[in-house]
């Protein structure tokens, strides 16, 4: 297995609650969705494996104006693996690395970690990666958490505090999920959960179908974009950080 055995989907779409059309504002003069498309293609995956998919026309006219690859979805999905999980058929790699569109900061090394994990312990269906929760954020509504196992196995997912047992290991759920092909041509047909619609966490959706998600722990989360006041904090990021300077200038 190598990097060719991976492809990088981005879904993308406009019709964001909290911030209207967030994934094409401009950070320093490029559209957010670039920024991640960009720094997806300074991994080790190959150009032609990378990946927006969407139902929107301007989405598709900036990607391809950047000589990006684009794959048309239909109008509607609950979410975003539900958009990739239509256009499977037209990809050819084995891994499914999703990205979200509102994160910029993204890093080219944690992708690579990624596919370095996946080839060390191949025998998983569904990976997402995680990262260390701080207190603060242990007590944020809008933060998904997660238990894990000894196996560092995601077991449970949550939202608000809850009672977790001495010595447990909890950790923050972050936004990029990885599939084997296989799993997304049957999603569509995966029971939607009710601990999924209540809670509206994207994973319970196949621990409640019994696959196992197996963890991939990243040094630390990056800063998304999901409110317009958030791009201030990408901006000094950028400014501030000397890895996230160098990985945009680059």
């Amino acid at each position: 297995m190598t990097q060719n055995s991976f492809s990088i989907v981005i879904p993308a779409r406009l019709n964001s609650i909290r911030f209207k059309n967030k994934i094409l504002h401009k950070i320093y003069n490029l559209p957010m969705i670039e920024h991640v498309r960009r720094r997806a293609e300074l991994s080790l995956i190959p150009k032609k494996k990378i990946f927006v998919a969407t139902n929107n026309q301007k989405i598709t006219n900036i990607v391809q104006n950047f000589r990006g690859n684009v794959l048309k979805t239909k109008l509607r999905h609950d979410n975003g693996t539900s958009r990739v999980s239509e256009i499977i058929n037209f990809i050819s790699s084995r891994y499914i690395i999703i990205l979200q569109g509102d994160e910029p900061l993204i890093r080219p090394n944690d992708i690579n970690k990624i596919i370095k994990e996946i080839i060390k312990f191949p025998n998983y269906e569904v990976y997402n990666t995680t990262s260390n929760l701080t207190n603060k954020e242990y007590n944020d509504k809008s933060i998904v958490k997660c238990i894990l196992n000894s196996k560092n196995e995601i077991i449970d997912c949550f939202r608000l505090n809850k009672n977790i047992k001495k010595n447990t290991k909890y950790k923050k759920i972050m936004g990029i999920l990885i599939f084997k092909k296989k799993v997304l041509k049957k999603y569509a047909n995966l029971k939607k959960s009710y601990n999924e619609k209540k809670l509206s966490i994207e994973q319970l959706r196949f621990l409640d179908n019994n696959y196992k998600i197996k963890a991939i722990q990243l040094s630390k989360s990056t800063q998304s974009v999901n409110y317009f006041s958030d791009v201030k904090k990408v901006i000094k990021v950028l400014n501030n950080d000397s890895v996230q300077n160098k990985i945009y200038n680059r």
